[in-house]
C-alpha cells in the first residue's frame, strides 16, 4: 500500500447535478439538475482511484447509532442547524482494511440543494480494523434546514483491494421548537 498523503487543502466547487454526477461515491445518481455545492478537497491530492473501482466488501458495516439536534455548536451564518452523529464502523469481514476516505451526501428538505462532503481519513484518522475491530466516532453536518445523509467510506484490504462501504440514510430532522 502507498505512503500516506499529506492532508488535503479545502476547496469548494458549485455545480448543477446531471448525467454523471454521482450521489454517494459510485453508488447512486443525483436526480438531474439539482444544485449541488461540494465542500471537498483539491482533487490532484486525493489517491483513492477510480470510483468505479470499489467494492462493497461482505462483513464490513456502518451503523448510525443516534442523531442529536444541537445548536449550540459552531455553525456558519447561513446554515445555522447542527446536528451530531453518532457512526460506528464494524468489520466482520476476514480481511483486515484500512479507511483511507469518505464521502457524504446531504440533503436539504425545503430546498432539494444537496452537499457532498468529501475528503481523506475519518475526523482526522485512517481507521485500520482486523476482523471483528470497530471504529467508533461522532462529528456533526450544519443545514438550513430539516433534511438527510447518506454517504459511503473508503478504502484498501491488506491484499490492496480497493473496498467501500456504505452510511445509510438518516433524518436530519428539526425539533418543533428550533
Amino acid at each position: 500500500m502507498p505512503a500516506p498523503e499529506q492532508e488535503s487543502e479545502p476547496a469548494i466547487v458549485i455545480a448543477t447535478g446531471g448525467a454523471g454526477t454521482t450521489g454517494t461515491l459510485g453508488c447512486s445518481a443525483s436526480r438531474a439538475s439539482q444544485p449541488i455545492v461540494v465542500l471537498g478537497f483539491h482533487p490532484r491530492r486525493i489517491n483513492l482511484g477510480a470510483l468505479d473501482d470499489f467494492e462493497e466488501l461482505e462483513g464490513l458495516s456502518v451503523v448510525v447509532d443516534d442523531v442529536i439536534y444541537m445548536p449550540s455548536l459552531d455553525h456558519p451564518e447561513d446554515r445555522p442547524h447542527p446536528f451530531v452523529y453518532f457512526i460506528k464502523i464494524r468489520n466482520d469481514s476476514e480481511e483486515r482494511v484500512c479507511i483511507r476516505g469518505r464521502k457524504w451526501v446531504v440533503r436539504e428538505d425545503l430546498t432539494d440543494e444537496v452537499l457532498v462532503v468529501e475528503g481523506e481519513g475519518v475526523v482526522g484518522q485512517r481507521p485500520n480494523l482486523g476482523p471483528g475491530e470497530e471504529f467508533s466516532y461522532n462529528s456533526y453536518h450544519v443545514a438550513r434546514g430539516s433534511g438527510h445523509a447518506e454517504g459511503a467510506f473508503f478504502g484498501y484490504t491488506e491484499k490492496g483491494r480497493r473496498v467501500c462501504v456504505r452510511i445509510p440514510r438518516f433524518n436530519l430532522q428539526l425539533p418543533e421548537w428550533a
